[in-house]
């Protein structure tokens, strides 16, 4: 994938496979390794996994590696694999210690795999979404990475914690950080009822810690008769997870009688209620360790790339305030993909510096859909062309029209178009811009329905 093809259908079949290999991968995985008896290694593993995640996602300003060429992508993507196959090596096989017996219940500690495929819902479309915090926080790219990353390392700071206590019945526990979460997602942070910031890190800890919950009740290594039942389980959460993300944009095509914040709500509801049957079980549980805590200690040291963000920020000025003429364009970016369905940000800054337009009037913005990579690509284009930006969004927070301009803005307003019954609602962004010599322009960036 990292070779960068020219033919994007075989980045498709790649990724395709690739998805193929990774539903394969953990059972079997769980199956040959010997986790010690109740410890919580695979939940925290995939845990410190997304936080590496969200690092390499901010460091590049929500630009996928998947996406980018050269020899810079390349050379963390050969690291990574380099490091999985070592990782790889160190693990401990169960081959040969022979079935555990009728003793071993996996028919309940087993079901908490259902929830690995809306866990990964709720990470991908709100709470590991960096440009969806910048969005609601209103903060600058690099402060809402930081905060991700943050409330990442808080959930897992908090789980090792928990499963350090002796502890042997956790459903209360699973209780209230399932009620927590399921408050959030009904009261969801697009609603700007709450402020964001603490909602999204409260919400990040509970879900962490429900999901360090319904993976952890094991009272043996999974052997091939565990990996056996865990298997269709775990096939059933993954299309769970592909009917929550397609459901969760498909309303955006089709007038449906729901909205999508809905599956967010029921996501935390099948996480929850996993966590609470697996809870109220009284198996054995061991300490976390120590290693646990290293591990911990060494994925906060990830937490220098935001700040190193911070401290680099600059944010692009207004700088031709000389009066007319003005070179004005209008782009309609597909959110972000090409003819070809490549997602090629540079190729569009490309464009658009051939041109050299002092203001560019932009459609489909997309920024922190899941769809376009979760990329901020308003943010992106305006740090790479060194242009202020102004955001109009339509369909929600995160998808619309927008301005950039080398000339400042003195006001503007976002309004929407009717009908309002459109899967995607549109709307115009007004903004009047300050010439300079006693000059101003008025432009409006619109986007009609088909």
């Amino acid at each position: 994938l990292q070779i960068g093809w020219a033919e994007p259908l075989v980045s498709l079949v790649l990724a395709m496979v690739g998805t193929a290999f990774f539903m394969l991968f953990l059972p079997v995985y769980a199956g040959r390794s010997r986790p010690s008896v109740g410890r919580p290694e695979i939940a925290l593993g995939m845990l410190v996994g997304l936080v590496l995640d969200t690092a390499l996602h901010g460091a590049f300003s929500t630009y996928g590696l998947v996406w980018q060429t050269g020899w810079k992508p390349m050379l963390i993507t050969s690291a990574l694999v380099a490091t999985q196959w070592i990782l790889l090596t160190t693990t401990r096989s169960t081959a040969g210690v022979g079935d555990p017996g009728p003793t071993a219940n996996y028919g309940t500690g087993s079901a908490g795999w259902l929830a690995i495929g809306p866990f990964l819902f709720l990470q991908m479309v709100v709470f590991q979404n960096i440009a969806r915090v910048a969005v609601l926080t209103g903060w600058p790219l690099p402060w809402a990475f930081g905060w991700t990353l943050l409330a990442q390392l808080a959930g897992l700071g908090v789980a090792v914690y928990v499963f350090s206590r002796e502890s042997r019945n956790c459903w209360p526990l699973a209780l209230v950080a399932g009620g927590i979460l399921v408050a959030i997602s009904v009261l969801s942070p697009v609603q700007h009822f709450f402020p964001a910031a603490p909602i999204l890190l409260i919400g990040q800890i509970c879900l962490t810690l429900l999901f360090t919950l319904v993976l952890t009740p094991r009272i043996e290594p999974l052997s091939h008769r565990g990996a056996a039942i865990v298997s269709p389980i775990w096939a059933l959460s993954m299309i769970l997870f592909l009917v929550l993300v397609v459901g969760y944009y498909i309303v955006y095509l089709v007038d449906l009688p729901y909205g999508n914040t809905v599956l967010e709500t029921f996501a935390a509801l099948v996480i929850t209620s996993c966590a609470l049957v697996l809870g109220s079980s009284r198996f054995r549980r061991g300490r976390p360790g120590r290693r646990a805590w290293v591990v911990l200690g060494s994925a906060t040291a990830m937490l220098l790339l935001p700040i190193a963000g911070i401290l680099s920020w600059q944010e692009p000025v207004a700088t031709k305030p000389d009066g007319f003429p003005v070179r004005v364009m209008t782009y309609n970016l597909h959110s972000g993909f090409n003819a070809k369905g490549a997602l090629d940000m540079e190729e569009i800054a490309r464009v658009i510096e051939e041109h050299d337009p002092d203001i560019v009037a932009l459609q489909e913005v997309s920024r922190g859909w899941v769809i376009s990579g979760r990329l901020d690509m308003l943010t992106w284009l305006s740090q790479r062309l060194g242009m202020p930006y102004l955001s109009g969004p339509t369909a929600d927070p995160f998808w619309g029209n927008a301005l950039l301009s080398k000339f400042p803005i003195v006001r503007s307003e976002n309004r929407k178009l009717l009908p309002l019954d459109l899967p995607v609602r549109r709307g115009y962004l007004s903004a009047v811009m300050d010439l300079g010599n006693g000059e101003r322009l008025q432009v409006i960036a619109t986007h009609f329905h088909h």
